[in-house]
């Protein structure tokens, strides 16, 4: 008597590699405005003259303090876009980041479900085994000794690792001001390194 089995078919576990990105495009920050730099040739300029218009000569450094003064001036207006442009950079690059992962989480999201359904499928309930007993059904005995579940039994469900890969090279030091989002990705690691209610 020959008893012809079906050949067993699986469900694929996933296999991606995903990469949870670090902040791109992060704006330089720019350089202080010297304060010191800019009052201390000021106050001797004016110091100068005011020494010098006791005895009459100083009109000539008189014609030189408006060019002065536009010139510190332009300075200070300088630094302030600038730091306006750098504040608004910012904003853009934290939220393109935001945006990206929440891409990552939607995949991982996504990766974790499919390992979860078809690690459960592979290794059902004792209750799908026992209605599959009583239908009968095609799949019983599909396991051989030639597979490495052969004989192994579910004993509950918990925390599995992966068949998909994290990499998480990027996540170093944040730069400033982006210690909200570059948490966010940590937290991705720590959720996503597993997958739940698995068979064990």
């Amino acid at each position: 008597m020959t008893f012809n089995r079906p050949p067993r078919i699986q469900p694929s576990l996933p296999g991606d590699s995903v990469q949870i990105p670090g902040p791109a495009n992060v704006p330089s920050k720019p350089s202080g405005l010297n304060i010191l730099g800019i009052a201390l040739p000021l106050g001797a300029v004016l110091l100068t003259v005011m020494l010098m218009s006791s005895g009459g000569g100083a009109s000539s450094y008189l014609r030189f303090l408006p060019i002065m003064l536009a010139t510190y001036l332009a300075t200070g207006v300088t630094y302030m876009v600038g730091n306006r442009n750098y504040k608004r950079e910012q904003v853009e690059a934290k939220e393109q980041y935001r945006q990206t992962l929440n891409q990552v989480e939607l995949k991982l999201s996504d990766l974790q479900e499919t390992s979860q359904k078809a690690l459960l499928a592979i290794d059902p309930s004792p209750v799908e085994c026992l209605d599959r007993a009583r239908r009968s059904d095609a799949r019983l005995g599909e396991r051989r000794p030639a597979d490495l579940d052969f004989l192994a039994a579910r004993i509950g469900l918990g925390d599995v690792a992966p068949t998909y890969f994290l990499n998480d090279s990027d996540l170093k030091k944040p730069p400033p001001g982006f210690d909200e989002e570059h948490a966010k990705a940590g937290q991705l690691v720590s959720r996503f390194d597993h997958v739940p209610q698995a068979p064990i």
